[in-house]
């Protein structure tokens, strides 16, 4: 079991596939679709702020990424 919460990004492809960002917290065995305010279900990139863990951005190809703090997601 993980000690840190994780994050997954992942592009839609095909009618039967799942796109987005996705977040596992610590002690969870399941991970959970982050959608609150995120344009696109197309999620390129995701990082963590090296000093800042509460800070996450998200790219999605739509401009310039997106904070998951300033989304109400964290």
């Amino acid at each position: 079991m993980s000690t840190s919460t994780l994050y997954a990004a992942t592009a839609k492809f095909g009618q039967n596939s799942q796109g987005g960002l996705f977040r596992r917290r610590p002690g969870s065995t399941e991970w959970e679709k982050l959608t609150n305010g995120l344009p696109a279900e197309h999620v390129y990139a995701v990082t963590v702020h090296p000093r800042q863990p509460a800070t996450v951005y998200a790219g999605t190809g739509r401009g310039t990424g997106q904070r998951l703090d300033e989304l109400a997601l964290t």
